[in-house]
């Protein structure tokens, strides 16, 4: 075997499975080319390849991810232009950082602005930076916080929108600029000072309502010491200026003058009066303001039977004057008066002589009065005439049956004008139709119209003008239960059938009840009326 002392390599254009040539093959590499038969030249792709085809190299994403296991990847912008920026579509998400925090500024981001996000940024985590700069217009929120947990040492320029100067700090550092109305709530405090100058009022108060506990250096001006306490006392004798008038003005007090024990009566209470004097010692005048009926400006109450409420004790000829009534209301079985003087009473009107009521005054034939009846037997009594005494008889009801001058009887004229005078005179009438307005019903109707007062005795005419059937009328007391009706028999030849009742009128104003079966083919009317004497 030869060995050769020096090996001759061809070129590598000369062998047969390469290109003949490098021209025109600069900055290519060399590949099999795709029938696998020999070498070839080829463009280098990956020294122009993007990011975007490397992330795809391999397949689609494949190359999305990198694993920093030895130191961080490192972003050098130049300038102005940004290190890193995403353009993502809508609802995704354009840089996600998970288990750990992102930490902007450090030897890793450097420059003046550290981060910049463009659009919303959804960060679950925390970011850590010496300034974050939000950049949205004036109308949207430029933070979204769910949280309501305070921020410890975040000092906002706003609050609701209100600067910090405009707000009042509870500890009195921040004075205020205008007035202070805190609506419908209260303030609440250990002291209130009101440095306002003398001239002014330190409070303005709307309600009237008592103020609990409130303890005021002065009261209208006044110290407490120019106000006597409740259980303050005077004598009457040390009210100065006893030369005006003095008045003392009454609410819900009562003004009370108590002797515990008197003993003479020297020891009462006496209203003197010496010298020439006019008017009224003791004028009581109730003046504007009705306190209401019953009202007594005057009373006078004892509490032993045997003290007399009031003696009234006079030189001169009236003791007493009036101008309205004088009202007992001493229960029946006593007097209500006790009189001494047995001197007639001019104009004195008594209800009652010696318990029997008078019925009028009425003159007729010389009678200057008479009197009412008994319901006990017959009765006989003595009147006064003009012309001598004579006997008036009345029977078991009260009845005038005979009046008796001496021993000859008189006219039945005068008999009637005394029971004219007892029972009361009746009065003729022809009064319009006082329908009842319903059929066979009892039906209460006002007959004030006709000059029916309450106690009057009307006299009714009661009509049925139906030709081909009866009907039932009546009348009756307003308010009566009974049923005071009678048939009428149906009308013949064109007239009608009546009949007559009586009937008490009652009420203010007077009315009664009236049925009639068919008001259409009925009437009622009043004809008279019986009125009892004044």
């Amino acid at each position: 075997m030869t060995i050769l002392d020096e090996v001759t390599v061809p070129r590598f254009t000369r062998l047969p499975d390469t290109p003949a040539s490098y021209t025109g093959e600069g900055l290519k590499y060399v590949r099999v080319n795709a029938a696998e038969t020999g070498l070839e030249f080829a463009a280098t792709t990956i020294l122009t390849n993007t990011l975007d085809e490397a992330y795809d190299e391999g397949g689609a994403g494949a190359g999305r991810q990198i694993t920093v296991d030895s130191g961080a990847v490192q972003l050098t912008n130049a300038g102005r232009v940004a290190a890193l920026a995403t353009d993502q579509g809508a609802g995704d998400q354009a840089v996600l950082f998970t288990d750990g925090d992102f930490v902007v500024g450090g030897a890793v981001m450097s420059g003046t602005e550290k981060f910049r996000c463009i659009g919303s940024a959804l960060i679950e985590g925390k970011i850590t930076g010496n300034t974050i700069a939000l950049t949205v217009a004036v109308g949207t929120p430029p933070l979204a916080i769910v949280s309501t947990t305070l921020v410890t040492n975040l000092n906002a320029d706003l609050l609701d929108g209100i600067e910090g100067a405009a707000i009042v700090l509870r500890d009195g550092t921040t004075a205020l600029t205008a007035n202070w109305d805190v609506g419908n709530f209260k303030i609440v405090a250990q002291t209130l000072t009101a440095d306002i100058a003398t001239g002014t009022s330190p409070l303005g108060i709307n309600s009237t309502t008592l103020v609990s506990n409130l303890n005021a250096d002065l009261l209208d001006g006044l110290h407490a010491g120019s106000f006597a306490p409740i259980a303050h006392t005077h004598r009457l004798d040390q009210i100065t200026n006893p030369n005006v008038d003095k008045m003392f003005t009454m609410t819900t007090r009562q003004l009370k003058f108590r002797w515990t024990a008197p003993v003479t009566a020297a020891g009462a209470l006496e209203l003197e009066v010496t010298g020439a004097f006019t008017g009224d010692v003791l004028h009581i005048h109730q003046h504007t303001g009705n306190p209401g009926p019953g009202t007594d400006l005057v009373h006078l109450e004892a509490a032993d039977a045997d003290v007399c409420p009031m003696r009234i004790i006079s030189a001169a000829a009236v003791a007493l004057t009036v101008n309205q009534q004088i009202e007992s209301t001493l229960a029946i079985g006593t007097a209500p008066f006790v009189v001494t003087s047995t001197t007639v009473v001019t104009n004195l009107n008594a209800d009652s002589v010696d318990g029997v009521n008078i019925i009028g005054g009425m003159a007729a034939e010389g009678i200057l009065f008479g009197i009412s009846a008994t319901s006990m037997g017959q009765v006989a009594a003595n009147l006064s005439w003009a012309n001598g005494t004579k006997k008036l008889s009345l029977n078991g009801t009260g009845e005038i049956i005979n009046i008796i001058d001496g021993t000859a009887a008189q006219s039945a004229a005068t008999v009637n004008q005394v029971k004219t005078l007892t029972y009361g005179r009746f009065t003729e009438q022809i009064s319009a139709d006082q329908a009842p307005g319903a059929d066979a019903t009892w039906t209460s109707v006002d007959v004030s119209g006709t000059g029916a007062v309450d106690g009057d005795i009307l006299e009714c005419l009661l009509e049925n003008t139906e030709f081909n059937a009866p009907n039932f009328a009546g009348v009756r007391t307003d308010g009566s239960v009974i049923d005071r009706r009678v048939q009428l028999n149906e009308a013949e030849g064109g007239g009608s059938t009546t009949a007559i009742m009586l009937v008490l009128a009652a009420g203010t104003p007077a009315k009664i009840e009236i049925y009639e079966t068919d008001d259409s083919e009925q009437t009622t009317k009043i004809i008279g009326r019986l009125r009892r004497p004044a």
